[in-house]
Order: structure tokens, then C-alpha cells, then sequence
């Protein structure tokens, strides 16, 4: 606590809810004046790191190794701060293809065939090294397909409430699908020691669900 505090601390008989009250606005003041202080170098620092970037462009810098993938220059730098301080690696980590996230998880991930949509990007994804994702994204519809080992799980994340569930045989396996209005967007399954899953951000028809499904049987 600052000296001029204590100074006048020895010279005044305080309640104690007063003198909570004054170390309350004291401590403050001395907040808002390291705010400040932040403001000035975050200020500092921004025109610096705009320089650092007209620079690295002028000499075509590249920040990727030539003989590593986005994905794996990612999992070199990506940590979550844990709350003891301690940085923690991402469980969830980007792969280049169905391939590689196949051999990341130890077992075959398909892609999916007929998607009802133009797709502009997809990504491969492992969580904890034991679930698979592949993420379609089109300009304004969005699939995630999961699969995991285990058949007694619901693996999709999704915890939405729906009004429509429908239930439909593929194979040896029944899909339980969801949805709104005639407009499903989940699907979830089991079959051969795996569980399945297919969310999408709007719906779309059995028919269009079903195809899709289809395509990743085993």
C-alpha cells in the first residue's frame, strides 16, 4: 500500500468499513494509472509491429517452414494457458487431409460424397488424438463430421432441442436423425465399434441427409 496511505493511517481512528473503503479507491487509483501506462506501450508496440510487417513484406519473409503443412506449424505454436499459469498443448490440432487425420487417430476417416452445397474450405481435425472431424464450409452452410471409437456414445457435441427425430436403416446400423420442420441437421449412429455423427448449421432434407450418410458407411 502506497506511504501516503500509512501516513494518514497513524493520525486517524477509522471504522473498519472506512478504511475498507479508502483502500478500495486507493488500490483504483493505482489500477487506473497502470491502465494508462498500458495504453501508452500497447500504442508503442502496434506501430512497431506495423513496421515489423511492412518490412517482412518487402523481403518476402515466410513465417512457414518450406517442407511443413499450415496444420503442423500450427501445433508447434497453438497452447491454451491452463488456469495454475501453465501452458497446456491444444487438444485440437489440423491436418492437411483425410489421410493424415486417419493416421492421426488410428483409423480410416472417409470424406464425405454428396454434400447438398458448394464447398469453399475443408479441415481435418483431431481432439485429444481419439476423434475425428472433417469440417465443410460453403458460403452459407457448415458440416461437421465425427467419428470416434466406442458405439455407445453421441459424439456430435450438439445439445440442441429439436422438435423432429426420425429414425431410418443404413446397413446393419439405425441412424437417429434431427431436425425442425421437415429440416434436419444432425444425424448420430453406431456401427462396427465407431460412433458417427453429421451436424450441419441449417437443415436440409432426409433424402439430402441420407445420401451424405451413405457416402461414409463402412
Amino acid at each position: 500500500m502506497s506511504k501516503r496511505y500509512h501516513e494518514i493511517m497513524e493520525n486517524i481512528q477509522l471504522t473498519t468499513e472506512t478504511r475498507e473503503q479508502i483502500l478500495r479507491h486507493v488500490s483504483e487509483r493505482e489500477r487506473k494509472a497502470k491502465v494508462q501506462t498500458m495504453k501508452k506501450w500497447t500504442k508503442y508496440l502496434s506501430v512497431a509491429a506495423c513496421c515489423a510487417l511492412v518490412v517482412g513484406a518487402a523481403y518476402g519473409i515466410h513465417t512457414l517452414h518450406p517442407d511443413k503443412t499450415v496444420s503442423e506449424e500450427e501445433d508447434m505454436t497453438t497452447t491454451d494457458v491452463a488456469d495454475g499459469g501453465v501452458q497446456m498443448p491444444n487438444p485440437m490440432q489440423e491436418y492437411g487431409s483425410a489421410e493424415e487425420l486417419s493416421d492421426a487417430v488410428g483409423f480410416t476417416v472417409k470424406e464425405i460424397g454428396e454434400l447438398p452445397f458448394t464447398v469453399k474450405e475443408t479441415q481435418y481435425f483431431t481432439y485429444d488424438d481419439t476423434l475425428a472431424e472433417i469440417r465443410y464450409t460453403g458460403d452459407d452452410q457448415e458440416v461437421y463430421f465425427r467419428k470416434s471409437q466406442g458405439d455407445d456414445e453421441d459424439n456430435s457435441g450438439v445439445y440442441n432441442t429439436y422438435s423432429q427425430e426420425t429414425t431410418i436403416n443404413m446397413g446393419e446400423a439405425e441412424v437417429t436423425c434431427k431436425g425442425d420442420s421437415d429440416a434436419y441437421e444432425l444425424a448420430i449412429w453406431q456401427q462396427g465399434g465407431y460412433s458417427y455423427s453429421i451436424s450441419l448449421q441449417s437443415g436440409i432434407s432426409l433424402e439430402e441427409l441420407q445420401a451424405m450418410i451413405e457416402t461414409v458407411e463402412d
